[in-house]
């Protein structure tokens, strides 16, 4: 995954989004693919079936991507055994198992579970009598390539044999008006192609998470006696993964009650198996980034922050670490700090302070004289009644803590 040469933790990223029509040519769902920086081409292997998912959750958004319409997130074998397909949310995706996919027992019994959990199923690039009839159990909605097929006839016959009641037909690969025609005349439900629409590539940019902390994170999750204290030692040394993960709160319609203060919470809210599914996730779409020393930086930040909150017996030194974590989120992003928030599930005040609208939080008076102190403006650099010595004792803790966990070495 190339990486901004500007921003060394940020990550570019982009999909490819094609439209789905229904026979009046409406648009009813958009077909998401992964897509490299420097290729229009799928890529449709386990890695990049599981950067897609990731890209829909984290990176862009389902709503971002599809809007109100459906999702159709394609699946490779390991990504449907591996469990992380329950990350998405039901109402807003179809799974679109690839045509790589065998029909295996366990992947029938697999898909089968998903769709009595509220999932739709649609089977891609499907041909009868090819050894993957099973599948058609399973399937919502079966995907025929037009271009398959030489006669019209042949394709007639595919449309008998796939279609059921309830199920819906899909022709892709629609290439001009007369395929389309034909299309209809058989009965096809649904429709893609270039003739109607080429797929549009959406490009973004999202902070990377340190490969090492993912790991760390995985080994300590074999743990049946983990705790969330583990967890959350390991999750706050490192923004781009407690980043990912408010942004998966936000994208995949948990039903979250109340705005996150702090990392514990987010992890709380979440739970253990959430955690564990969406950190195998980031596993797989990993192509073995290394971390910057903004990571560093970042960590720092938030360390000192909550030293200052603890040392003046501020409530919950916790929400001063989240508010340090992320302050340097808009320099990172390269985009106004309201804009990094505005999807974030973060507390108002956390948010406040890191815009700088409340400069009467203590939040805000901590980050700044952290930010202060950074810079070498000691006069400035005060919170509460701290003395010099308290801060800067607060500081050097910082670094030394940030430095333990070996950050730039552990790529």
């Amino acid at each position: 995954m190339p990486q901004s040469t500007e921003h060394p933790l940020l990550e570019e990223i982009s999909m490819a989004r094609q439209p789905v029509y229904d026979r009046r040519l409406g648009v009813v769902g958009y077909e998401l693919l992964y897509r490299g920086s420097q290729s229009n081409g799928a890529e449709l292997g386990a890695s990049d079936s599981a950067r897609a998912i990731l890209n829909a959750l984290v990176g862009f958004g389902i709503s971002e991507l599809a809007g109100d319409k459906p999702a159709f997130i394609n699946l490779s074998e390991e990504l449907i055994a591996s469990g992380q397909v329950e990350l998405l949310p039901k109402k807003s995706v179809v799974l679109e198992v690839l045509e790589t996919v065998p029909a295996t027992p366990a992947i029938i019994e697999t898909l089968r579970g998903l769709r009595s959990a509220g999932y739709r199923i649609a089977v891609d690039d499907f041909i009868a009598g090819a050894g993957r009839d099973e599948l058609l159990s399973v399937a919502d909605i079966v995907k025929i390539d037009v271009l398959a097929h030489e006669t019209s006839s042949l394709l007639a016959r595919q449309v008998r044999l796939c279609r059921a009641p309830g199920r819906q037909l899909l022709a892709e690969k629609v290439e001009d008006y007369k395929a389309l025609r034909l299309c209809r005349g058989l009965g096809f439900d649904l429709f893609q192609g270039y003739f109607l629409c080429q797929p549009d590539v959406m490009r973004g940019r999202e902070v990377r998470a340190n490969r090492a902390t993912l790991l760390n994170l995985l080994q300590k999750l074999q743990d049946p006696n983990v705790s969330y204290s583990d967890l959350e030692q390991i999750v706050t040394r490192d923004v781009g993964l407690a980043h990912r993960l408010l942004r998966f709160i936000r994208s995949a319609q948990l039903g979250l009650d109340a705005p996150i203060a702090t990392i514990r919470q987010a992890l709380l809210f979440l739970g253990v198996r959430r955690v564990a599914a969406l950190g195998c996730l980031m596993a797989m779409a990993d192509k073995g980034n290394k971390p910057s020393h903004l990571l560093r930086l970042a960590v720092e930040r938030a360390k000192m922050c909550e030293l200052l909150a603890a040392a003046a017996h501020e409530v919950m030194p916790e929400r001063f670490f989240t508010t340090g974590l992320f302050s340097i989120l808009d320099a990172v992003m390269d985009v106004p700090m309201e804009e990094v928030l505005k999807d974030l599930p973060l507390e108002e005040e956390i948010k406040e302070s890191l815009m700088g609208t409340n400069a009467e939080s203590p939040l805000y008076l901590a980050l700044q004289c952290v930010r202060n102190h950074e810079k070498g403006d000691f006069e400035h650099a005060r919170f509460r009644e701290l003395s010099e010595h308290e801060i800067s004792s607060a500081y050097r803790t910082a670094i030394a803590w940030a430095a333990e966990t070996n950050l730039e070495a552990a790529a």
